[in-house]
């Protein structure tokens, strides 16, 4: 049975939202699979990644072209571990909304 391991970063993004979000969609995919996400308005969004130990510090680096990370990655263990990635967008308002059309009838 494999070890199962947690590691957690946080993020700042600086630019457009919804640009960021698809860049960091296309980096994380190339190595590892988003579990789970929690978009929080417009201010923040939470992913759970599971990806392999040797590939933490790829994704890192890939993700530096994106977002500002303050996390240089070592080498880590070659286990699976669950990432926690916490990304904050500093063009947020905190009032997203989503027009949602009329239903005729």
């Amino acid at each position: 049975m494999q070890h199962q391991a947690h590691y957690y970063l946080t993020a700042i993004c600086h630019s457009n939202r919804t640009e960021c979000i698809s860049k960091i969609e296309e980096c994380i995919q190339k190595h590892a699979s988003i579990l789970d996400f929690n978009l929080f308005s417009d201010v923040s969004l939470a992913l759970i990644i599971e990806i392999k130990g040797n590939y933490i510090p790829i994704v890192i680096h890939e993700l530096k072209q994106v977002i500002s990370i303050d996390e240089n990655a070592e080498p880590i263990e070659n286990c699976n571990y669950q990432l926690y990635l916490n990304i904050t967008f500093t063009q947020g308002k905190g009032d997203l909304r989503h027009s949602i059309p009329e239903v005729p009838g």
